[in-house]
């Protein structure tokens, strides 16, 4: 990728893109404007032109000086893989991740777009985190730079960029949290590379209860990685989230946690104060992976699985022509060019042997690691199901549950108890409120005996995901 001495940074979300314009400066950057482009209703993500001409009248109107742009993408968008590589892989890791991506997409590898980033740890043991985008996407965001008159000189994950940034942590084993409106993703770093990059299913309000939800769904991803509690949590907050959430989330974590902030945390710096707002943190991240020495953890438009251009060879090829033409019968050259296939096809078949063993052990690790991973990672249904059915149930106890099945079809049957009707009917609520479940019915509601005043009942619905 062409590095530039001021680029652009695009946090693309279904919400807004999010801009920041950077310029070089003594090896990190300076954020020199910045601002938020809420998507119209008139012009959606999915028509790319429209919205296109839409961004370029706003970034006329904010005053953005420069045409080239990085553009960073949303984790639902993005599938990611860790893999395990043999010792001393060296040169040979793009070879041995191809052979993982045919197996391990092999179905629907044409329609997607790959990259990977590779960890070395310090018990020696190496990995390459392969992330997969598809297509489509990538071609309706370089429409949408196109019809804004910006170049692309990169397409990458935000999550992945601010996980990057100079944040000040020295800690090995990380975890970055990014919280943005309209989604939570989280990364986490081993070592001096990736090995995780995700969006979580929760959505962050000022309520309590999304925040416990938050809090849970990283207890439930920590406890699965090695060392979790000992990593450090990082914070990168665009949502203004309140102090009182904030304490709750250090309270309730059991794990050093650091907030971060733009631009103290970045390498780059701002002489506007206005500018310093957290909601600039993806897009000012974005656009530092794409200034003057930098690339993108992962890159979906100059990926390192492609081959590398070769220049010699194409002025080996004029040479040859020019001389052939000045000199050269047609059948000599005939010869000549039969013979430099010979050779080429000699060196091809001894490169293949001398590689014969590395492809052997990549073999048989990922078939190993495809063999592991159908005891991991694998979330039956019903438990989300019940997941569902029981965040409806507020957490001081004036409901509870004291039975449930769980049926063909995912119809979900429970009884339980309340100290109040008006209890059961605020549960009953919450439970047509949620997209994922239908059918919602009251089966019987009814006072426990004639002295007391707790109220049994039973409901019936079907979860649909």
């Amino acid at each position: 990728m062409l590095s530039r001495r001021r680029i652009l940074g695009l946090a693309v979300t279904q919400q807004s893109i999010t801009v920041a314009e950077v310029a070089a400066s003594n090896g990190g950057g300076r954020i020199v404007n910045a601002a938020n482009f809420p998507i119209p209703e008139d012009a959606p993500i999915d028509e790319p032109a429209l919205l296109g001409k839409s961004l370029k009248q706003f970034l006329r109107r904010e005053r953005f000086a420069t045409g080239h742009c990085v553009i960073g993408m949303e984790a639902r968008r993005l599938t990611a893989r860790d893999k395990q590589l043999p010792p001393g892989i060296g040169d040979e890791a793009a070879g041995v991740i191809s052979l993982a991506i045919e197996q391990e997409f092999a179905s629907d590898r044409k329609e997607l777009v790959f990259d990977y980033t590779t960890c070395s740890r310090q018990d020696g043991t190496a990995s390459a985190m392969i992330v997969a985008a598809p297509d489509q996407q990538i071609q309706q965001l370089r429409q949408l730079a196109q019809a804004a008159g910006l170049t692309v000189t990169g397409i990458t994950s935000s999550t992945m960029a601010l996980a990057e940034s100079k944040s000040g942590s020295t800690a090995q084993d990380r975890l970055i949290l990014h919280l943005f409106p309209g989604g939570v993703e989280l990364a986490g770093i081993s070592g001096n590379g990736f090995e995780m990059v995700r969006r979580l299913s929760v959505s962050i309000t000022k309520q309590t209860d999304s925040i416990n939800t938050l809090i849970n769904e990283l207890r439930r991803i920590i406890a699965l990685l090695p060392g979790g509690q000992s990593r450090e949590l990082l914070v990168w907050n665009e949502i203004d989230l309140e102090k009182s959430a904030r304490d709750l989330l250090s309270q309730k974590l059991d794990m050093p946690i650091r907030w971060c902030k733009t631009p103290d945390h970045l390498n780059a710096f701002t002489a506007d104060s206005a500018r310093k707002s957290g909601l600039f943190s993806a897009a000012a991240a974005i656009a530092l992976s794409g200034i003057r020495g930098h690339r993108p953890p992962v890159d979906f438009i100059h990926s390192r699985l492609a081959p590398a251009k070769s220049t010699s060879l194409k002025k080996k090829a004029v040479w040859i022509a020019a001389a052939v033409a000045a000199v050269v019968l047609a059948s000599i050259s005939l010869a000549y060019d039969w013979q430099n296939d010979q050779a080429e096809v000699v060196d091809m078949e001894r490169r293949l042997e001398d590689m014969s063993d590395n492809v052997a052990r990549a073999r048989e690790m990922i078939d190993r690691t495809s063999f592991a991973r159908s005891w991991h990672d694998r979330r039956p249904e019903f438990l989300t199901c019940m997941t569902r059915v029981f965040e409806a149930f507020p957490h001081e106890g004036a409901v509870w549950a004291t039975s449930l099945s769980v049926s063909e079809g995912m119809k979900v049957t429970f009884s339980g108890k309340a100290v109040s009707e008006s209890a059961v009917l605020s549960v009953m609520d919450k439970l047509k409120s949620d997209k994922s479940i239908t059918e919602v019915k009251s089966l019987y509601m009814r006072r426990s005996s004639r002295d007391r005043r707790d109220v049994s009942f039973a409901m019936s619905l079907r979860f649909k995901g």
